[in-house]
């Protein structure tokens, strides 16, 4: 099975993405390529860099870490910058992915959160950069009326078939060992073991796996719950559309970092958008566009009032406690990915019956 999804996710890497261009003033044909996760740059920030610095930025974007690291892989993977998730770094620069960065050429790189990195993997940014952290959590629309503090709300016979989980294997996998009290970073066999029993029950009352339309899906009143990230819903919490609550067992957050590909062809460039990312302005104006949170102090002081009291975006100190960091663990992803292989094989049995 392991050896299937990686070569399912070759063949279809080539089609996955999105694509959209600020198709500003280019001096030179200089053309920097980003790939991303969807809904992660402000465009009109991407239009300002490229009239700042004369060129033009092409923005693609990737579902899943996994399929980052297998286009970065392919022959179409040269490509400017990048933004995995934080424990996602080392398995790319243990495969010669990724060039050292310099950082005198970013400008802004004090501006990075000290204590945020001081829990980072790559706390000297040698390879990257934090960009944006996101919060895991369980959303509904406002007028749900059940409990959403608990993973148990997907077990429950009332919602069978009416919420979505993330299309994710540290999301789902995670989730589930939060689920029965362990680390979402355990490769303990016995955790693992309990965990899979709650994630499979979960695949048996699924409406679907999804990480891009669930949002939408919540909107149209098609499902009742998700597995969410802060950042979807950000701002239907703002609107008080929703609710997005951390469960109680535990719950975990991420940081995706900006990276250079060892074949970028606009290293200069690619440095010089890290930096102006962390402008205290720039960060700030992404922040209030994404939904999601920049480590960066100085920004974070220029957010408006309703965009520093939402819980999403800066979960409450309660919250916190029960929070941890999603993290690379020595043989983790062959632990994590067979979990994953039995959790959606379910699905596929269950599709076919």
């Amino acid at each position: 099975m392991l050896t299937f999804r990686r070569n399912f996710l070759k063949a279809t890497a080539v089609f996955a993405c999105g694509v959209w261009a600020c198709r500003g003033p280019s001096k030179g044909g200089r053309e920097m390529r980003i790939l991303t996760w969807e809904d992660y740059l402000s465009p009109e920030l991407v239009r300002q860099f490229e009239r700042e610095q004369q060129c033009r930025v092409v923005v693609e974007t990737f579902r899943s870490n996994e399929e980052l690291l297998v286009i970065l892989e392919s022959p179409r993977g040269d490509f400017d910058l990048v933004t995995p998730s934080s424990y996602m770094v080392r398995r790319f620069v243990s495969a010669g992915l990724l060039q050292p960065l310099d950082l005198e050429r970013v400008e802004n790189r004090d501006r990075v959160d000290r204590l945020h990195l001081e829990e980072s993997e790559d706390a000297g940014m040698v390879y990257s950069v934090p960009f944006q952290v996101s919060h895991t959590g369980i959303a509904s629309l406002a007028e749900f009326s059940g409990s959403i503090s608990s993973w148990e709300v997907f077990m429950a016979d009332s919602n069978r078939g009416a919420f979505t989980l993330l299309d994710d294997v540290r999301e789902v996998v995670g989730g589930a060992l939060r689920a029965v009290g362990a680390s979402a970073n355990s490769v303990d066999a016995g955790e693992i073991s309990k965990a899979l029993e709650v994630g499979l029950a979960w695949m048996d009352r699924i409406s679907r796996l999804d990480r891009s339309r669930y949002r939408a899906l919540l909107e149209m009143g098609e499902v009742k719950l998700a597995q969410a990230f802060s950042g979807d819903v950000a701002s239907l919490l703002r609107d008080g559309r929703a609710r997005f609550e951390f469960p109680r067992e535990g719950s975990f957050y991420s940081c995706d970092d900006f990276c250079i590909p060892a074949r970028a062809k606009q290293s200069d460039l690619a440095h010089r958008f890290i930096s102006f990312m962390h402008y205290p302005a720039f960060a700030a104006e992404n922040m209030e566009w994404s939904g999601y949170r920049i480590p960066n102090p100085d920004a974070v002081r220029l957010l408006s009032a309703s965009t520093l009291a939402n819980p999403a975006i800066f979960p409450t100190a309660l919250a916190r406690k029960s929070m941890e960091r999603l993290r690379d663990v020595e043989g983790g992803p062959l632990v994590w990915d067979k979990a994953w292989n039995t959790l959606t094989a379910r699905i596929v049995k269950s599709i076919s019956e």
